[in-house]
């Protein structure tokens, strides 16, 4: 199945890379960190400002040249109602989507899936705040990322987006935006100032998305 996947994502970055760089004016800093990125084992956490276009603007910043060492990426989704599920989620869902549900809290029965995934050597997405937020706020990000980064120790690659939020049709085919997406440096776990909070520590894992967002470079 990861076949599958991973031939979507090389579809979609064709396209998708196409379309941004056409009608949002796409500039991508940053790709030569996949140069030297291992193959598997790796989560990328970006800020979470358009529903639409998000996952496919992460998935546009990654090169040709890493999607074919590695099986596939895979990316977090939460259920959608009805009529865009039949529309929008299998075209997510080919190139990798899965649902996550939320249970009570429970992280460890939320992300079951998520850690069966990456133990089978698939790359994850996932944007640590959870949901859509116009402006990002590293306090926003939720325990899952800190619990996932301790029980798996990845290598987390932090992605910016800017720019994206609140675009109207008109901006789009105007080309009216200009966006650019930033790749920082990846860290581990370890990396990080342990506190035994996950919030705390989730706040600290998404403040390397911010510390590209203040340096307005990547990291």
């Amino acid at each position: 199945m990861y076949l599958i996947f991973n031939f979507f994502n090389i579809i979609y970055n064709f396209i998708f890379l196409f379309i941004a760089k056409t009608f949002l004016n796409l500039e991508v800093n940053g790709m030569e960190i996949f140069k030297d990125l291992k193959k598997d084992g790796i989560v990328l956490i970006g800020n979470h400002q358009n529903g639409n276009f998000d996952r496919f603007l992460i998935n546009a910043c990654v090169p040709l040249s890493y999607y074919l060492r590695i099986k596939c990426f895979r990316i977090m989704a939460v259920p959608q109602p009805v009529l865009i599920r039949k529309i929008y989620r299998p075209l997510l869902w080919i190139a990798g989507a899965y649902n996550i549900y939320k249970c009570s809290g429970n992280l460890e029965k939320s992300l079951h899936k998520t850690i069966k995934i990456f133990r089978k050597g698939h790359n994850i997405i996932l944007f640590p705040e959870g949901t859509i937020f116009p402006e990002f706020d590293p306090r926003n990000a939720r325990p899952g990322i800190a619990y996932l980064a301790k029980k798996l120790n990845p290598l987390i690659v932090p992605v910016f987006i800017e720019n994206i939020n609140n675009i109207t049709l008109k901006d789009f085919l105007l080309r009216k935006r200009k966006v650019k997406i930033s790749v920082g440096k990846p860290f581990y776990y370890n990396n990080i100032e342990s506190s035994g909070d996950l919030r705390h520590e989730a706040f600290i894992i998404a403040g390397k998305i911010a510390e590209i967002k203040d340096k307005g470079i990547y990291a």
